[in-house]
């Protein structure tokens, strides 16, 4: 069984958080660790409720009710609305802003879209970028890049799994199941170690 919740930021009275889980405990609903920077710029903010919408319903029935109040409320990082998440919910797809789909189509002319939306990746300045602070060889814990695809298309990679799992709102247990065979994907996305 599943639910539906969505954070509540307290200064606005507002939703700022649409998500799903399936454990007995709320513990996805209350936990921290695991998100986004839009989401831990506006806690850093506000403090914030959690409330339950649907509780006791089947994970497909969760799905369709994340995507409807995600809809519902609209993204911030697509300029229509108030949440931080990063997809339209369900299966965790990403569906990235109009200004990144017009940055893809212009590098994208005569490419293979992989390639346009790795450079995309790659020439984000700082934090932002998917690879900052990448120390290679120079880490004894180093144990290759994780390269993430969606689809069989390659959208980028990460130094380590904690790292690629927060990014893509998975755990990092699901994440390491797939490089390691126990698992066929994880929100849709698969990993190769390299």
């Amino acid at each position: 069984m599943a639910y539906v919740y969505r954070h509540i930021r307290l200064d606005k009275n507002e939703p700022f958080y649409i998500g799903i889980g399936s454990d007995i405990t709320y513990k996805r609903a209350n936990e921290k660790a695991r998100r986004n920077n839009i989401w831990k710029k506006i806690v850093a903010k506000s403090d914030y409720e959690i409330e339950i919408l649907f509780d006791d319903i089947t994970y497909d029935e969760a799905k369709l009710k994340e995507i409807e109040f995600i809809n519902l409320y609209g993204r911030l990082d697509l300029g229509n609305g108030t949440l931080a998440n990063l997809t339209d919910g369900g299966d965790g797809t990403i569906n990235p802003s109009q200004e990144t789909r017009d940055k893809i189509s212009k590098v994208n002319k005569g490419r293979k879209n992989s390639e346009a939306l790795m450079e995309l990746l790659i020439n984000r300045k700082g934090k932002n970028n998917p690879v900052f602070g990448i120390r290679g060889a120079d880490n004894k814990n180093f144990k290759g890049f994780i390269q993430v695809f969606k689809n069989g298309v390659y959208l980028c990679r990460y130094e380590g799994i904690r790292d690629c799992a927060e990014s893509l709102g998975v755990t990092a247990t699901k994440v390491s199941a797939v490089l390691n065979g126990r698992r066929n994907h994880t929100g849709g996305f698969t990993f190769k170690r390299i």
